[in-house]
């Protein structure tokens, strides 16, 4: 990708800006969501950002393909493309919760090169380049350095049983028991970008889509941190889970589940 990786983000925040400001002048308002596929909800709010977040960053790069969870769910990310999840946390946008963010990525051959996640009510931009740093307003940002999993809070989000990657019952019983604290913030997005922060030590989750995770994961892995699947490979646009934290609990929560595993499979 010849664009510079600043312009990109800069078009990220621009976006990601315009949009969430927009939303957080509805936010709190009767909102009325549908359902949408197995477990999840849509609003006509969500529809409309993704539009606006589409003709910005459509305007600036007109060859570049566009990945959102609204209208393009299916298409694989191309040689210069963007990811967009116009609201990350839409159970907690309608209901009131203030945990929602707007996720803009710009990837490079399925990897995050630029992104943004802005949270309108709280006015944190969180903003990254690669090889730029991770940083929240002038703030740059770092993993923990929480050493040991047995020292650490956690957070996850639960499944529903419709959903095949779902842990079995014991596996997530023990992980929970593994761990200091468990957190369930109901945003994958909002979640991944306070691991980048330092605010919490890990992440993982056995299901999430490229839209929901971009930019968060290039937050994590410029401050430090490492980002995984549940198998532990290299986080790629058409990974389905996502595992973030620092690179020594990475490996220990890997051991960990793994060991859990072959126990929930004997």
């Amino acid at each position: 990708m010849a664009d510079n990786y600043r312009e990109l983000m800069q078009t990220a925040a621009d976006a990601a800006k315009e949009a969430g400001d927009w939303l957080l002048q509805r936010f709190g308002g009767a909102i009325q969501t549908d359902p949408k596929g197995r477990d999840s909800v849509v609003t006509s709010l969500d529809l409309d950002a993704e539009r606006m977040i589409r003709e910005r960053i459509g305007s600036r790069y007109p060859k570049h393909t566009l990945i959102g969870e609204e209208f393009t769910p299916n298409v694989s990310a191309g040689e210069c493309s963007w990811a967009i999840d116009p609201i990350d946390g839409t159970r907690n946008f309608a209901a009131g919760i203030p945990l929602w963010a707007v996720s803009v990525a710009a990837l490079e051959h399925g990897s995050p090169v630029a992104g943004v996640a802005y949270l309108p009510v709280t006015g944190e931009l969180f903003q990254t380049a690669r090889g730029h740093g991770a940083w929240l307003g002038e703030e740059r940002l770092h993993v923990s350095r929480t050493a040991t999993l047995a020292d650490s809070v956690v957070m996850t989000d639960l499944l529903s049983q419709a959903y095949p990657q779902g842990l079995p019952a014991t596996v997530f019983a023990g992980l929970i028991a593994a761990s200091r604290r468990t957190r369930m913030l109901g945003s994958v997005c909002c979640s991944v970008c306070y691991v980048a922060a330092g605010r919490f030590d890990l992440y993982y989750r056995p299901q999430v889509n490229v839209w929901d995770v971009a930019a968060a994961v290039l937050l994590v892995r410029e401050a430090g941190g490492e980002v995984r699947s549940f198998e532990g490979e290299e986080w790629q646009a058409d990974t389905n889970s996502i595992l973030a934290a620092n690179p020594a609990l990475v490996e220990q929560f890997l051991a960990e589940k793994d060991r859990l595993m072959r126990g929930a499979q004997a």
